[in-house]
């Protein structure tokens, strides 16, 4: 009966260690990090800016400045540039600019 219940319970514990060191892995790769820049900067964008459409276009990273910069263009031709940082974790928006 106990070792019933230590099988029981390993095979969730062993599961939540995958998931973490594959979580881990993605996150030291950047397979991650343009993504989580992209989904912070629209999110930025939707609540600050809820009347105007703008469209994600473009995510890169900027190594000079240790920042992914997100690019977004709406239809009267108005673009917005949105700086995310720092690099290893992209959480926070740093700076908006807007060009017409």
């Amino acid at each position: 009966m106990k070792i019933r219940q230590k099988v029981i319970l390993a095979v969730p514990v062993t599961l939540l260690a995958f998931i973490i060191l594959l979580l881990v892995s993605f996150s030291t790769n950047g397979f991650i990090h343009k993504p989580l820049a992209s989904f912070v900067a629209e999110n930025y964008v939707g609540q600050r800016y809820p009347d105007q459409e703008y469209l994600c276009c473009d995510a890169e990273y900027v190594p000079a400045i240790d920042c992914y910069m997100v690019y977004f263009k709406n239809e009267a031709g108005g673009q917005l540039n949105i700086a995310v940082e720092p690099g290893f974790f992209p959480v926070s928006v740093c700076r908006s600019t807007v060009v017409n």
